[in-house]
């Protein structure tokens, strides 16, 4: 009868939770790069909007990584991102981009990809995201050895995290309701 290793299944929980840091600052990366070059085609009042969630967006992507690599440097650099969601964002990316060079961007192809980063949005603002993602973010944190007083830092800054995504879902709505009209 094989025998239950509560190290080992911590240690594989751990590099779980390591992925799963690495894949939504990787996630909130792409995210924000895509919000700069949808803000580019258009008006500066809904522009602006989508450059500051880009850019809130990205100082998550750093906060993240800063967190992965706070609670286990030497496996972090190991832990790969291999989320299909991630790939998706990846690929949407890249898409974008050659479209921009060939110069065929169009404003169809800008709400479609504008829907789905609300999408994106959406799923991260998600009480799923809050009630399960970030539990388990602040356990590994209590779990790292940090003085508590600066885990309970961190934790604060979470939990802004998840606050500014549910701001970043509201913005996103409104301006998806505008583009509907304005693109079509």
């Amino acid at each position: 009868m094989p025998h239950y290793n509560q190290e080992e299944d911590n240690e594989e929980s751990h590099i779980e939770l390591l992925k799963i840091i690495k894949c939504i600052a990787e996630a909130e990366n792409l995210t924000a790069e895509l919000y700069r070059i949808i803000a580019r085609y258009l008006p500066h009042y809904i522009s602006g909007l989508l450059l500051h969630i880009a850019r809130e967006s990205e100082n998550h992507g750093k906060s993240l990584k800063s967190l992965g690599e706070l609670v286990n440097c030497e496996q972090c650099g190991r832990v790969e991102c291999d989320s299909e969601a991630v790939n998706k964002l990846k690929r949407k990316l890249e898409e974008v981009r050659q479209a921009e060079r060939e110069g065929v961007l169009s404003k169809k192809s800008l709400l479609d990809l504008f829907e789905y980063l609300v999408g994106v949005v959406e799923f991260a603002s998600e009480e799923y995201y809050v009630m399960v993602v970030m539990p388990l973010l602040k356990k590994l944190l209590k779990e790292s050895g940090i003085p508590v007083s600066f885990a309970e830092l961190w934790s604060i800054v979470l939990d802004e995290i998840s606050q500014e995504e549910k701001f970043h879902a509201r913005i996103a709505e409104s301006i998806r309701e505008y583009l509907e009209i304005y693109l079509s």
